[in-house]
């Protein structure tokens, strides 16, 4: 597929895309910038792919005044998912996987500042997820991207350590995904304001929202209606049922675990600050709510 904004990888299905962050200005050969649409952007991409995946952080998006981008692809009717990627900071494997794993639903285009850079490894990523090795996967991204891509040692090092991530042993997760509400009982429930490391960060992961939602756009709007309406009344929705509660404690775990550009870089990865406050007390009115609600004890 020929397209000027996009470096699509021949022959992968579906289909890999490496581009510049819509909006985001373009550099030219001289050193000058040159502005860019950001609507024009997300049209056209929407026109080809099914979902954007975002790799700049908070920071780097506020600098190029794209808050909004995700709102804004929406309205184009493009998912627009945010997994920033710290330039100089090790990648957490969880993070490396998730980054990969969005190509299996549909064509999805990875961006960053250049469309050769963190998304060449992303896409790379998603090969190897998809079987490639790392001198398969570097040569098609390099053949797509052009010779710019995945030139530095750290780019091609990233690659290597997810090809030996995905070959590592995985330790045994008995809670998580594992729990339908069929069989919940008011004894698998934390307590009562339980803290979010010992006792809500692995309830949230006993229940798989995005196999209740099928898709993140959709999780995202059942999450920010039912957070608007506590936020507004201090009252959870009287229409919610059990799956979307548990839902939206599970999307607060996504949330607080993508939230890195917010940590402190000195500290990260391991400094961990936990959900943001509104979203602790939201989860703990579900968790209340799911204890008035459950018979079985």
């Amino acid at each position: 597929m020929d397209d000027p904004q996009i470096a699509w990888i021949r022959g992968t299905q579906p289909l890999i895309g490496m581009t510049i962050t819509p909006g985001h200005p373009t550099r030219m050969a001289d050193g000058t910038l040159s502005a860019r649409d950001l609507d024009v952007d997300l049209a056209h991409i929407s026109r080809c792919a099914d979902r954007l995946v975002v790799l700049l952080t908070g920071p780097e998006l506020a600098a190029a005044g794209l808050n909004g981008i995700m709102e804004r692809g929406l309205r184009q009717g493009l998912a627009v998912v945010r997994l920033p990627v710290i330039r100089g900071r090790p990648v957490p494997g969880w993070l490396m996987r998730e980054i990969a794993a969005f190509r299996v639903a549909g064509p999805t285009v990875y961006a960053d500042t250049s469309g050769h850079g963190r998304a060449a490894v992303a896409a790379a990523w998603a090969l190897i997820a998809g079987g490639e090795t790392v001198e398969s996967a570097t040569a098609q991204v390099r053949a797509a991207a052009g010779g710019a891509s995945l030139v530095t040692v750290r780019d091609r090092e990233r690659v290597a350590e997810f090809w030996r991530y995905l070959r590592e042993p995985q330790p045994p997760n008995h809670w998580s995904f594992s729990l339908p509400s069929s069989g919940l009982r008011r004894s698998h429930l934390p307590p009562p304001r339980a803290p979010w490391h010992t006792h809500l960060r692995d309830f949230a992961l006993s229940f798989d929202a995005y196999d209740y939602v099928a898709d993140l756009t959709v999780l995202q709007v059942l999450f920010n209606e039912h957070l608007g309406i506590f936020r507004g009344s201090g009252q959870l929705s009287p229409e919610l049922t059990l799956d979307a509660a548990r839902a939206c404690v599970c999307y607060v775990h996504r949330a607080w675990r993508y939230r890195s550009e917010d940590w402190p870089p000195e500290n990260w990865p391991p400094y961990d600050p936990g959900p943001y406050a509104n979203e602790l007390l939201f989860a703990w009115a579900l968790v209340e709510w799911m204890r008035e609600h459950i018979t079985r004890p």
